[in-house]
């Protein structure tokens, strides 16, 4: 992609089909691409026949009813997989928008040694690259933020300037009800993962993900009052609290199952036992406790 000066803003692209092709290169001392160990598929790949990378083609807009198809200059981003048929590719035009295209053709040699061509392509790629260009890119400073912690000093919450206040946590509806603004703009958590790692994660991707969770640790913080938190988590509470209350319901209810009864504890199974003059639920114990012990 240097070789070719690809601009950086589309690198990922770059990145995804160089991934692609590496996946179907047969390696190791049994001849197979990384795409057949995993899927036991003999892999297709017509679709990375034609073009490279950043290659300048023409792509087709379809026309209406009563005008013909048009093409257009673009540059080639690989293969665009799961989207229309096969034969699919990313291309993108002078827009600098992305698009799904499946009547692609290279521009030709020949076509490229006519003048008129050479000055349209310089002209596209000149606004295309002036498109691309970082200074379009510039975020705004929000990373003036705000950083929460709990007793022993560490740092579990923090919140940067898009966040809103608690005096902009509320909208005005069509009717003249004030009803909490529903937006978590502007919250990260801390999470702490298994190998003890930690990584700072979008409010918004934790509720949808570990909603319950999320909510036992807004109330346990005191954050409930919090506008990113105030318009579900009590909705929250009530939904977990639900489901608590019909499994112990339901568990408690049952006390046979195809005719036997079923004990609650140990202390029930071996009253079983002496009621029916049997052993079977201190042998399924005892049975139980040999299986489990070794793994503890």
């Amino acid at each position: 992609m240097s070789a070719k000066n690809v601009p950086g803003r589309v690198w990922d692209y770059g990145l995804v089909h160089e991934s692609t092709i590496m996946s179907h290169i047969a390696r190791g001392p049994d001849g197979r691409t990384g795409y057949e160990r995993m899927t036991g598929n003999t892999p297709d790949i017509s679709e990375m026949l034609d073009f490279d990378i950043w290659d300048l083609v023409w792509y087709h807009q379809p026309g209406t009813d009563t005008s013909e198809p048009v093409r257009h200059l673009g540059r080639w981003l690989g293969v665009a997989h799961r989207i229309g048929s096969d034969m699919c590719y990313w291309v993108i035009p002078v827009s600098g928008v992305v698009l799904a295209r499946t009547t692609v053709q290279h521009v030709t040699p020949l076509e490229l040694q006519v003048p008129e061509l050479q000055d349209q392509v310089k002209e596209f790629d000149i606004a295309l690259r002036e498109r691309l260009s970082d200074s379009n890119f510039d975020l705004p400073d929000i990373y003036d933020m705000e950083e929460f912690a709990d007793s022993e000093g560490r740092q579990f919450l923090m919140k940067d300037k898009t966040a809103y206040s608690k005096d902009d946590g509320y909208v005005i509806s069509h009717n003249g009800n004030k009803t909490p603004r529903q937006t978590t703009q502007g919250w990260q958590l801390s999470v702490q993962w298994k190998d003890g790692t930690s990584d700072w994660i979008a409010l918004k991707d934790l509720k949808a993900s570990n909603p319950i969770e999320v909510t036992e640790y807004a109330v346990g913080n005191q954050l409930v009052e919090k506008p990113a938190f105030r318009w579900w988590v009590k909705d929250a509470l009530r939904t977990r609290n639900r489901i608590i209350s019909k499994v112990k319901s339901r568990y408690w209810k049952t006390t046979h199952k195809f005719g036997i009864e079923v004990p609650k504890d140990v202390t029930q199974a071996l009253a079983i036992d002496s009621k029916t003059g049997t052993d079977f639920w201190r042998k399924a114990i005892e049975k139980e406790m040999l299986n489990v012990t070794p793994t503890f």
